[in-house]
Order: structure tokens, then sequence, then C-alpha cells
């Protein structure tokens, strides 16, 4: 029996020992670089074709009101649309669980993968938790809660609000604004190399010409960029799964450690205490 239960407590050392070596030739999925919309598109810019962008109604999309702006009666608060993070005009709203303020469903879990991300290795707040922007208590992924009720009023909303980007001027429902603001011409977006040096700036619709006549990176650049990506991420998984042989490391030395006290606290000529410490070696290799 003693002997089965040493080549129990073997194995399991071995398992913890090589476990994470298997993962080592897994090669990391790089996500394609993207181009990304210029923040703060919205507000009074003149467009140069000659017309001009609406005054900004706060949210993603310009307000069609009176020529005097007072609202009629009856008409709908659009304030209430808007994510208390980004001030534009919700999609999804949610709340943290606590307060009744709305956000974005995207705003608030941005916030959850930026607290992961900066939290301090002795941080003392709740595990996989981040602070409200609004009332500062903790909330997690699980008490994120979606306000269905102001998600009917979003759709069912008859009100029209202006495409806030230059030269589109387009009206067309709320619910409608994400969808269109995703596929419109006019959105001015950065290069996908805008981070490795390219200053290009201009609407969509002429991303196609910069990217095939003006961009510096659209050669031997470019795919060299797309090398160091490739070995920057591998490096980053190879750190990782040091880590991951650390921490397997530090497992095993853990076990040795307790079954070398639990000896040192028994007497060798007592057959109880020597089956005492191979039953206990069992029960930690288990765990």
């Amino acid at each position: 029996q003693q002997q089965q239960q040493q080549q129990q407590q073997q194995q399991q050392q071995h398992r913890i020992q090589v476990a994470p070596m298997h993962m080592g030739n897994t090669n990391p999925m790089l996500p394609p670089l993207e181009p990304r919309p210029v923040p703060n598109q919205t507000g009074g810019d003149v467009d140069t074709s000659g017309g001009t962008a609406g005054v900004n109604g706060g949210g993603g999309g310009t307000v069609a009101a009176t020529e005097d702006n007072s609202k009629p009666p009856g008409a709908v608060d659009m304030k209430r649309f808007e994510c208390a993070i980004c001030f534009e005009y919700m999609e999804h709203p949610v709340g943290c669980g606590t307060c009744q303020t709305r956000f974005c469903q995207p705003c608030l879990h941005r916030v959850l993968r930026e607290n992961a991300n900066n939290r301090p290795p002795q941080s003392a707040d709740p595990p996989n938790s981040a602070k409200c922007p609004h009332c500062r208590s903790f909330f997690t992924f699980q008490s994120i809660v979606s306000d269905t009720a102001l998600h009917k009023e979003i759709s069912d909303c008859t009100d029209t609000v202006t495409c806030p980007f230059v030269g589109c001027n387009e009206e067309l429902p709320i619910s409608n604004l994400k969808s269109h603001e995703a596929t419109c011409p006019h959105m001015r977006i950065r290069c996908r190399y805008a981070e490795w040096g390219c200053e290009w700036v201009g609407k969509k619709r002429d991303l196609p010409d910069h990217d095939a006549r003006e961009c510096n990176f659209r050669g031997g650049l470019g795919k060299l960029v797309e090398r160091f990506r490739q070995g920057d991420a591998k490096a980053g998984h190879i750190l990782q799964q040091h880590h991951m042989q650390i921490s397997a490391t530090s497992q095993m030395l853990s076990l040795h450690s307790r079954q070398l006290m639990m000896m040192r606290g028994r007497n060798a000529g007592n057959l109880v205490d020597v089956a005492g410490v191979g039953v206990g070696g069992s029960f930690f290799s288990w765990r």
C-alpha cells in the first residue's frame, strides 16, 4: 500500500512539473491591424465640401430641433439615451447593478478590462472587479444589468438625429444611428499604421486610395511591422509559459515542504506515524 501511495505521489509531482510544457508549441493568434475612427467627430465643424455639421446634441448625432432650440410639448428627453462615459447614444444600455446611471455595454466592459490590466499585484479590491464611474461601488461582469425598459424606449423612439460626421447630414431614427455610423463613408479615420508613424487622417471612403497609393507602409515596411508584431506576440506568449512553469514548480516545492514538516513531527519508529505520513503525503499530492 505504501508503494502505491509513493507511486501516486510521484505521478502527481510529474504532472505538476511537465503539464505547462505541452503548451509551448502553441502560436498566438494575432488580430490584424485595423483603421480606427478619430475621436470627437461631433460639434460644429465646417465641411470642406460646402456644408456644415449641426450643433452637437450631446450624443452620437445631432438632434433635429426647431430654430429657437425649444423642446416641443411631449418631446422625448434625448439626454436619457446618452451613455454616462462616452456621451453618445446607447444601443444596449446597462448599469453596474447598484446605481441607476446607464452606460453603453462596450464602455462598461472596457472599464473592467482596463482595471484588470492596471490592477496592482497587492490590490485589496475584490477580484475581477472595478469601480462604477458614477457611484464608485465595485461591480463585476456578473453584476452588470441590462436595462431592457430603456432599450425598448430607444428602439421605439421616433425622434430623428443627424449623422455627426461632416458632410453626411443624413437624418435617421436614434435606434439606427450606430449601424449607420459603422458604415458611413464620411467617418474620419486614421490609417491602420497610425501607431507606427503614418499620420494620414481622412474619410473612410478615401482609405482604399490611401492604402494603394499614399501609405508608406503599403510595401516592405508594412511586412516588417507585421513580422515585428508576430515576434513580440510570440515573446509574450513564451513569457506567459515561463510564468506558468514557475507557478507549477512553486506548487511542487510547497507540496514537498508540507510533507517534510509532517515527517519531522512524526516518530519513525512508530508504525502508526509512518502510515500517517504516507496517507498525508498521498492526500497533499492529490490536492
